[in-house]
């Protein structure tokens, strides 16, 4: 099935138009207090594995692909990022990213990743989960 770009920026435009945040972001049928659970659990998570494997993000470039309501953007300040280059298909996500970051100097960038190619042919994809450079 062809991946619609358009279509997926409007459902995220009409999502978050109802409200930015968590809620609007995960499951809507678990309802808010899931959402904001999954997401605190999530990011704990995150957090352990970044220190269990002693990643030190401090001053570190990070590509957060899918950011949404920016969970991890919270998380990767809170570890001292000193880049952040975020892209998401939504507008709607980029220009919140961009109110709370930017005087950081990190980038937000609307994308629709699954129409971006490296060579022509080949899909980019990509989890939730950042790539980090050393």
């Amino acid at each position: 099935m062809a991946n619609d770009s358009g279509a997926t920026a409007e459902f995220w435009r009409k999502r978050y138009g109802e409200e930015f945040s968590v809620a609007t972001s995960g499951n809507r049928r678990m309802g808010r207090a899931f959402n904001f659970l999954y997401y605190r659990a999530r990011a704990l998570s995150l957090k352990r594995a970044v220190l269990r494997n002693a990643i030190d993000l401090r001053g570190k470039s990070i590509i957060e692909v899918g950011f949404g309501a920016g969970t991890d953007l919270s998380l990767w300040r809170a570890m001292g990022a000193g880049f952040v280059m975020g892209v998401d298909v939504s507008q709607e996500a980029v220009k919140a990213a961009a109110a709370r970051f930017e005087s950081y100097g990190w980038r937000f960038e609307a994308h629709d990743i699954s129409r971006t190619t490296l060579d022509g042919t080949s899909k980019v994809a990509s989890t939730s989960l950042p790539a980090w450079r050393y």
